[in-house]
């Protein structure tokens, strides 16, 4: 984006070139106009003079007409030098006339250069109009490029900050990937110490009997109710393991009607443990 803002103000400056040159080429036009226009009315003053001078030449043939009609009374001879002094007046009278009709001629060929130079002039002033939009056309072009150099800076400063917040979005998730990995590992370790400790109580089921409850007795060295039942629970899967059901069920109808009758009596205290 700034090479092309660079570029459309480099196209700017140099139509804004152009533009000055065409006004210099419409001024030096314009000056072209007004020397023509000079030497037309020159040629104007040229054709009034010869006019002048044809009138006056007129006016002489005049004269000598009538210097031939005196000598033309005073002689046949001077008649005859009359009529030539005459005809010559009248050569010099046409010379006149034609010399007026090459003046008039000539000021209207001036009147022509004079409208041609008017139009160079009006010319001029076209060419400089369109130098003057065409630098108004650079002046809006480089603004045009100034503005989209500024937005170019914006968006610029825009990336960087979308940058930077991807940088910390990525920092972010670099720390939330490693706080997941320390908690996996965490899980890890809980569920080895979980493991662990599923071990010990399976360790502990399978070696744990009855012996092993007298380490909760009370004083009179006898177990307590909960205990009892705890065992019986515990111990039902090991001792259907090892034992025949039908010794199983007396032993255990056994235990059950002692535990009964222990209860109803108020003996439990009392009660010696029943060992299978």
């Amino acid at each position: 984006m700034l090479n092309k803002c660079i570029i459309s103000q480099e196209s700017g400056v140099r139509s804004q070139e152009s533009g000055v040159r065409s006004q210099e080429s419409g001024d030096r036009r314009q000056d072209t106009g007004y020397r023509r226009q000079e030497t037309g009315d020159r040629r104007q003053e040229t054709g009034y003079r010869r006019q002048d001078t044809g009138d006056r030449i007129q006016e002489t043939g005049i004269r000598r007409q009538e210097t031939g009609i005196r000598s033309q009374e005073s002689g046949v001879r001077s008649q005859e030098s009359g009529v030539r002094s005459q005809e010559s007046g009248v050569r010099s009278q046409e010379s006149g006339v034609r010399r007026q009709d090459t003046g008039y001629r000539i000021q209207e060929t001036g009147d022509r250069i004079q409208d041609t130079g008017y139009r160079i002039q009006d010319t001029g002033y076209r060419i400089q109009d369109t130098g003057d939009r065409i630098q108004d056309t650079g002046d809006r072009n480089q603004e045009t490029g100034d503005r989209r150099q500024e937005t170019g800076d914006r968006r610029q400063e825009t990336g960087d900050r979308n940058q930077e917040t991807g940088d910390r979005r990525q920092e972010t998730g670099i720390r939330r990937q490693e706080t997941g990995d320390r908690r996996q590992e965490t899980g890890n370790r809980r569920q080895e110490t979980g493991d662990r400790r599923q071990e010990s109580g399976d360790r502990r089921q399978e070696t744990g009997d009855f012996p092993h409850w007298f380490r909760t007795l009370p004083s009179n060295g006898y177990p307590r109710e909960q205990i009892v039942l705890l065992t019986l629970s515990e111990q039902r899967k090991h001792i259907l393991a090892k034992s025949r059901s039908g010794l199983l069920s007396d032993k255990i109808l056994k235990y059950l009607i002692a535990i009964h009758e222990t209860v109803e009596s108020g003996a439990f205290c009392h009660m010696k443990p029943i060992v299978f």
